[in-house]
């Protein structure tokens, strides 16, 4: 019968009148002998704490197992030594109960040590602390087997159920008891004895049971569920097969450490099939009764290698037949720069590349063309495949045209599988050539080294993107031509208020001049002022002359306040003619975004107009004119209180060539949009809910584009 541990408030009672070595005096000499050698003979370490908290004892095991010595230890604290308070009945302090525990603890050396411990309070006759004892036994050894150990079946375990190949765990300790009662006494070699026995191998199949199977196993023998398979492996075992399993047997039984074989399963509906089966035997598992084995369907194998084949021939026909440029590159000699740069610290390879030039030609130099197709060879004007296989990447690079190759660099550095770039490369004649750049490289062929390459002439493209910009801006400065010739009425009246005020304001200066004594300073103010009208005057005809120029395309930083306010300036009289208000509804302060100040203004100046035209002999017609910004992104609006715009055009508005007006082009709100989305924004139309539309165009700040 098991002993049973006592309490710990028996514990505590019993260790009461345990004597210490503080007790020995009491005790006389001898007793103080038999203490010290009881004391510092038990394999348990023994603390003996005052009530104040400081070690009065501390014994042989306690060296041992902590490191500290007894004179380094005596009269220090035991929170200070130990890392813990102990938390006792007179006092406050909080920490590890009296009682039974397990304590992490450091050594004096920095190891970290287990302990079972128990802590015992020590009272006087009246029932006060006075202090304690903590026995304490190591079982860092014993915890730590015990987690390897638990660490190692779960691994098992783990490794077990994730096999992607049904996997059995076999009990074959009866069947192996059974067979070796057999044979014994028998002289002829065992696999000739149990093949003319199949009844006999039968009976030993009924005797070998499954103990466990992976979710594999399951799926491929069409079990409901794992009870289904954990029985005698007899019913998946049909007569073809009776002769494997006793070449299996036998192997198992002569100590061999491997079988294999080509056999034929029974699923659990019946159903058989064709099987790869493999058995490991482990040293001392067959002793035990204890196999593992592993069935695998052979048409998966089948119809795997032939997946394998066809990939690797689609993935050939691919290479060789693409309508883009292949090229298949060895970067291994890479790897080794790339491991220097990191060990010297280099986090920004671009940066480097740039302050050391020489690095980029050894990175260039160290990549080799594998593999080319033929339209690669075509696109770089060479004559046969040996022209560009097995020589560096370098001569196909402009030297100013290194971006998008450093670029790549780049990203292979910082293992990125994919980086693309519109770019210019050489052909082997000297000509360059405008490409759509990719390489790419997945986990695998990263870590072998190996990069791909689809490189795309897009020559012709850009050259027609350049056409097409070309031809936009004539129609963009077409358009603005137009709008000048709608607002000839108001640019007049913009025009001629300066002037006649400059007119009259001369005419009064010459006045003055006739009196015998001009007052100067009337002179003064009236000068002052047709200065200031010939200025607005010119301001004018200045913002005419941008429109009507043709425009660079280049993109300064521009306050959208200030677009309203110029456009106002060219459209504002014409608004006032046709009894159409002008609310400014403008954000305080600078809103800036990055653009072409004449194209934004032209965007505004239509959008104005479209607005007047709807808004124009409505009661109370107005346009009113907002700003707005967000944390990346600035707003312009322009309302009208008209009519709104008909659902069944809303989207089409922005199309070329669509117009509403009889005398219109349907080129304004087009332009719009492609200046718009050129600035890198976005503008859209919608109807007002109190009658009317709204347009809003949203530019990126200046910054966040």
């Amino acid at each position: 019968m098991a002993r049973q541990l006592p309490s710990d408030s028996d514990l505590r009672e019993e260790t009461r009148s345990i004597p210490t070595p503080e007790d020995a005096p009491v005790l006389g000499a001898r007793a103080r002998t038999l203490v010290d050698a009881l004391w510092n003979s038990v394999q348990e370490s023994l603390v003996l704490v005052d009530e104040s908290g400081r070690i009065t004892e501390w014994n042989r095991a306690s060296e041992r197992i902590y490191g500290w010595s007894r004179r380094d230890v005596l009269g220090r604290l035991f929170s200070e030594i130990m890392g813990e308070q102990v938390r006792l009945q007179a006092g406050d302090n909080e920490g590890v109960e009296p009682g039974r525990t397990e304590a992490r603890r450091t050594t004096a050396c920095g190891r970290e040590v287990i302990l079972e411990t128990i802590i015992i309070e020590q009272l006087d006759a009246e029932g006060r602390t006075t202090g304690w004892v903590e026995s304490g036994i190591d079982v860092t050894r014993h915890r730590r087997a015990a987690w390897a150990a638990e660490a190692e079946q779960r691994h098992y375990r783990n490794v077990f159920h994730a096999i992607p190949a049904s996997v059995w765990d076999i009990d074959f300790s009866k069947a192996r008891a059974t067979a070796l009662a057999w044979l014994d006494g028998v002289d002829e070699p065992p696999l000739t004895w149990f093949s003319a026995r199949p009844d006999k191998v039968r009976e030993l199949m009924r005797s070998t049971f499954a103990r466990d199977v992976n979710e594999q196993a399951m799926s491929l023998f069409g079990a409901r569920s794992r009870d289904d398979l954990l029985v005698s492996i007899e019913r998946y075992w049909p007569d073809d097969s009776i002769g494997d399993f006793t070449a299996w047997l036998v192997s198992a039984l002569d100590g061999q450490p491997f079988f294999s074989c080509e056999t034929r399963q029974r699923r659990y509906d019946g159903q058989e099939f064709d099987a790869l089966f493999t058995a490991s035997f482990a040293p001392g598992t067959v002793e035990e009764g204890r196999l593992v084995v592993s069935i695998v369907d052979r048409s998966e194998i089948t119809s795997s290698q032939a997946a394998v084949r066809e990939s690797e021939a689609f993935y050939t026909d691919m290479f060789n037949t693409s309508a883009f440029s292949a090229w298949h590159l060895d970067a291994r000699e890479t790897k080794p720069i790339y491991a220097e740069l990191r060990a010297n610290g280099v986090v920004d390879l671009r940066e480097h590349l740039a302050e050391h030039p020489g690095t980029l030609q050894r990175l260039m130099a160290a990549i080799k063309v594998v593999d080319v197709n033929c339209t690669t060879l075509q696109l770089f004007e060479a004559s046969e495949y040996s022209d560009i296989v097995g020589g560096p990447i370098t001569r196909y690079w402009p030297p100013d045209r290194l971006d998008a190759l450093i670029g790549s660099l780049e990203a292979s550095f910082n293992d990125q599988p994919i980086y693309k770039s519109l770019t210019r490369m050489c052909t082997l004649k000297g000509k360059e050539i405008d490409v759509l750049f990719t390489r790419s490289a997945s986990s695998a062929l990263h870590s072998a080294g190996q990069l791909l390459l689809a490189i795309v002439d897009m020559t012709d493209k850009v050259q027609a993107e350049n056409a097409l910009a070309e031809m936009q801006a004539t129609l963009a400065h077409a358009a603005r031509i137009s709008s000048l010739g709608e607002l000839t009425a108001s640019i007049a009246h913009e025009v001629n208020q300066p002037l006649a005020a400059i007119t009259a304001n001369g005419e009064a200066a010459l006045l003055r001049l006739q009196q015998p004594a001009p007052a100067l300073e009337q002179l003064r103010q009236l000068t002052e002022e047709m200065i200031s009208d010939a200025r607005r005057a010119s301001d004018v005809v200045a913002h005419i002359r941008s429109l009507a120029s043709p425009q660079s395309g280049e993109h300064l930083e521009v306050c959208v306040n200030s677009i309203v306010r110029e456009a106002l300036t060219l459209v504002g009289s014409q608004l006032e003619r046709c009894g159409v208000a002008a609310v400014l509804e403008l954000k305080p302060g600078p809103a800036v975004t990055l653009g072409n100040a004449v194209q934004l203004q032209q965007v505004l100046v239509n959008l104005i107009l479209n607005a007047l035209h709807a808004a124009r002999g409505r009661p109370g017609a107005r346009v009113v004119l907002g700003t707005s910004e967000s944390e990346d992104v600035v707003v312009l609006t322009v309302e009208d209180n008209g009519t709104g715009i008909p659902p069944e055009i809303v989207g089409r508005l922005f199309d070329s060539f669509f117009t509403t007006k009889a005398d219109g082009m349907g080129i304004g709100l087009a332009i719009c949009r492609t200046i718009v989305e050129a600035h890198g924004g976005e503008i859209s139309a919608a109807n007002i809910p109190s009658g009317g539309a709204r347009f809003t165009v949203r530019l990126p700040r200046a910054g966040h584009r």
